[in-house]
């Protein structure tokens, strides 16, 4: 008669001493009887703030602050209280456009005018061109370096 014990995965049936295994038995007697097992995964979306569950079509609530951007898990009713509360703000402010990489924002009424690259002969130039005007127009600048933008500025405009 086998002696039967098993595992969370599968039963296993042991042959008694001098039985002879039959099947897929092993040598030493050892038996596998596999059982279907069926794993289930369920992913419940919840409110980040309150908790309560959120319907699998929701979308997460996206903002930036100073420079950070925060996602956020929210139900419609705490959505709508985030604009309610982010409204009065968002009504006296001015929208920018994203910046990318490094490059700082530019000010309001900058008119600088964005460039093409060609060649560097070209820009050393035109930097050559930018020093001159600012020397003779009450802008000291020195003879290496960077041009501060209000000069870049007011060549700019000048021209």
């Amino acid at each position: 008669m086998p002696i039967r014990f098993a595992d969370n995965h599968a039963k296993f049936s042991a042959h008694a001493p001098g039985a002879i295994p039959a099947g897929n038995c092993s040598p030493r007697g050892f038996c596998p009887i596999f059982t279907t097992m069926v794993k289930e995964i369920v992913t419940t979306y919840r409110d980040d703030l309150d908790g309560s569950e959120l319907p699998d079509d929701f979308r997460p609530t996206r903002f930036s602050l100073e420079g950070t951007e925060y996602e956020i898990d929210l139900s419609e009713e705490n959505v709508d209280r985030l604009r309610e509360a982010l409204s009065p703000f968002i009504d006296a402010a001015r929208q920018v456009q994203p910046r990318f990489g490094n490059a700082p924002a530019q000010s309001r009424g900058s008119s600088t005018k964005r460039r093409s690259s060609s060649s560097s002969s070209s820009d050393s130039s035109r930097l050559a061109e930018i020093r001159t005007w600012a020397n003779q127009n009450g802008y000291p600048t020195g003879d290496r370096g960077r041009l501060r933008q209000e000069i870049i500025d007011a060549y700019e405009a000048a021209h």
